[in-house]
């Protein structure tokens, strides 16, 4: 099912015929300004999907780029429709097949010269998935010389890995000590990968910025139960590599500080109101410290 309507599904060039190139450029670009990029560069690190393949009658690979998020979280996905003029389809269920996360998702595909502006204008932003999109880069005719920018990090960027990959959480404990129920909030904010040296570098940049974090949990799948629609889907987590999860500590007032860096630039309106709630916590309960 359609939700959203692309005016410019059939576009194969940039250029017109005199050889200039087409308003959609401009136009593009002018939507996609620094922050944008930065933070799609690190949602596309945690939840964009690329390749090229070959079709039938078609000399060159073709390039397929997609971002799929739930229901409870697909904003970013609507805002990069709006940005680079794409169709949003909402996908249906297939036999055995249960959506995203437990529910329904959605989803913005790019191709063509679409595709390689946006690979190209997130590049220097992305940590992860650098190797392949420089290799499908070079494959479309990209000089080398547009891809020597070294990684970088920037508070748009966790933003954007954030509302992809990350878990912003804040939730209410209690504990019975001596006949007494003593209740108090507990907030978390982790990052989960398997590419345990790119995560590495983000959790270095965001040290440098004055933060610590907790000890890094590292989980194995081999001995993880086959579900039946990991059956359907033949996944087996036997073959998974070990992911690692990173977990800021301090508690509200460390991750208030954290979120007043984030929330700005995140999209997501469940993630934002738990990072607004946790800033409230930590204003009432440390509001004197931090003047």
């Amino acid at each position: 099912m359609i939700l959203r309507k692309s005016k410019s599904n059939n576009l194969r060039t940039w250029l017109k015929k005199d050889g200039s190139l087409k308003p959609l450029f401009y136009e593009i670009k002018d939507r996609f300004p620094l922050a944008e990029r930065q933070y799609y560069g690190g949602c596309w690190d945690g939840d964009g999907y690329h390749r090229t393949h070959h079709k039938k009658n078609r000399k060159n690979k073709y390039i397929d780029l997609a971002l799929e998020m739930a229901e409870d979280g697909c904003e970013p996905v609507f805002k990069l429709a709006e940005i680079f003029d794409l169709s949003v389809y909402a996908r249906s269920k297939r036999k055995g097949e249960k959506y995203k996360n437990y529910q329904r998702s959605y989803t913005a595909n790019l191709g063509g010269p679409k595709a390689e502006m946006f690979l190209l204008l997130v590049y220097p932003f992305i940590v992860f998935r650098r190797p392949s999109i420089r290799k499908i880069l070079l494959e479309r005719g990209v000089p080398e010389r547009l891809l020597k920018d070294p990684i970088t990090f920037s508070w748009p960027y966790l933003a954007g890995f954030a509302d992809a990959e990350g878990t912003p959480s804040m939730r209410l404990y209690h504990e019975k000590i001596k006949n007494k129920i003593y209740s108090t909030y507990k907030a978390r904010f982790t990052l989960p990968n398997n590419d345990f040296a790119s995560l590495s570098f983000i959790k270095d940049k965001i040290i440098e910025a004055g933060f610590k974090f907790r000890k890094d949990y590292i989980s194995h799948h081999d001995k993880k139960p086959i579900t039946e629609n990991m059956r359907l889907r033949g996944a087996n987590p036997k073959n998974w590599k070990p992911g690692k999860t990173i977990a800021v500590a301090g508690g509200a007032k460390e991750l208030g500080r954290l979120y007043e860096n984030i929330i700005d630039f995140s999209l997501i309106k469940k993630k934002k109101d738990i990072m607004k709630k946790t800033m409230r916590y930590k204003d009432i309960f440390w509001r004197d410290e931090t003047k």
